[in-house]
């Protein structure tokens, strides 16, 4: 016995993940559900509908392939001959892939218990796609629109109220003086595409650079994100004119992804995409990658290498910090330990520093020749150890009481602390 399938179709950026991430949500899968999702590569809404299925004990899957509309069957066809033994296969198609085309090779392979979703966002969608698809779906979905269409508003019709529909469509259609969709499928010219994924190698950029790199982009859709610190990342989503961005928790992602892609035979060149691109994608030297959460150790370490290159030694002992805290081992630490406490010395000896500076910047070097140095080190240092105290000392009541408004607490605590050593 075959299991059912049901297809998840619709134009891009429709909401296809968001609608599978919701049904998880409300508990709608059983146990020997599957779900796969074609070309999902680069999509932050895939990694947090993979993260919420794991939850709930539904395993996914990404059919990736180099063509999605003659490549993509077979992708899936793949994942199918690993759930046999399913009851239900939920299969979310690439915006690219016809609706109509992935249901005849399904039955082709006698999958016939089939049924059909469409999503149609009517604020973006080509119109002439979702005329020649929605004759093929069971249930149509409207997304993200508030302005009612044929009398639905975010909602869902039957079979039988597709007619209205589709006659409105055709009407919009012709008004638009727009072709119809074609079956036919035409492969990309040598270097041409209609998508393109890269990872993003350059995290530091200002939110407005961001914005107009990718409102720049004449493409149906543009999707991603961008890490912006240890935890958080900016996610943006861009469907024709369409943009949006917004910081998201996620620590568990690296430094960034993008993903542009062109719906048919709209092809664009490679290269002048990754021209476009490259104030997200070319590596800048001196800027350090985003040290995400549980990186592994060989991030770490290029992280504190560049870092100390740069004469930036509390960013680099930061990072040896945080791989300590992580993974319980202050192996990094002990390895930057020299070049740290040398550097910190020369930042001791500049005349420029205020005398609050030198207190704050004694009270750190002081804190990890204590905690980590070896018996060699503190002699090699006691002398800075020693200004130091005296600089603390030297402190009067207006100074502790700026350092007070300035500082955190705890900065307070340690520099005493460092004095009583």
């Amino acid at each position: 016995m075959t299991p059912k399938i049901t297809l998840l179709g619709g134009t891009l950026g429709a909401g296809k993940t968001t609608l599978l991430e919701n049904l998880l949500l409300n508990d709608s899968f059983e146990d020997n559900d599957k779900i796969i999702v074609m070309d999902a590569a680069g999509s932050i809404d895939y990694k947090r509908l993979e993260q919420r299925a794991k939850e709930k004990g539904i395993e996914t899957n990404n059919a990736t392939s180099a063509c999605t509309v003659c490549d993509g069957p077979e992708a899936v066809f793949q994942q199918l001959k690993n759930y046999t033994t399913a009851n239900n296969i939920f299969i979310e198609l690439s915006g690219q892939m016809p609706l109509p085309v992935l249901q005849e090779r399904l039955r082709s392979l006698g999958f016939e218990d089939q049924q059909s979703i469409y999503l149609l966002n009517p604020e973006t969608a080509q119109l002439t796609r979702a005329v020649d698809e929605i004759p093929f779906a069971n249930l149509i979905g409207f997304t993200k629109t508030t302005q009612p269409l044929a009398g639905v508003e975010g909602t869902i019709i039957s079979k039988e109220e597709q007619r209205t529909l589709q006659e409105l469509l055709r009407l919009a259609k012709e008004q638009e003086q727009l072709t119809g969709y074609e079956s036919s499928h035409l492969h990309p010219p040598k270097g041409m595409s209609n998508k393109f994924h890269t990872v993003i190698q350059n995290p530091y950029l200002e939110t407005q650079e961001i914005e107009a790199t990718i409102q720049g982009l004449d493409v149906d859709r543009v999707k991603g994100y961008i890490a912006r610190d240890a935890q958080t990342v900016l996610e943006f989503d861009k469907v024709h004119n369409r943009f949006d961005m917004k910081p998201s928790y996620r620590p568990d992602l690296g430094n960034g992804t993008i993903l542009v892609a062109n719906q048919g035979d709209n092809f664009f060149s490679t290269e002048d995409m990754k021209q476009k691109l490259s104030p997200l994608i070319d590596r800048v030297d001196e800027v350090k990658a985003i040290l995400r959460i549980y990186s592994p150790e060989s991030a770490f370490k290029e992280y504190i290498n560049q870092a100390v290159s740069n004469n930036q030694v509390d960013d680099a002992m930061g990072a040896a910090e945080q791989f300590a805290y992580e993974q319980y081992n202050e192996v990094l630490i002990h390895t930057l330990l020299p070049a740290y406490l040398q550097g910190k010395n020369a930042l001791l000896e500049q005349e420029t520093n205020t005398l609050h500076q030198k207190v704050l910047q004694g009270m750190s070097f002081t804190y990890y020749l204590h905690e980590f140095g070896t018996s060699e080190q503190k002699q090699q240092y006691q002398g800075v150890v020693d200004t130091y105290k005296q600089r603390v000392d030297a402190l009067s009541a207006q100074d502790w009481k700026t350092l007070r408004e300035e500082q955190p607490p705890e900065n307070i605590t340690y520099i005493k602390l460092m004095r009583e050593i």
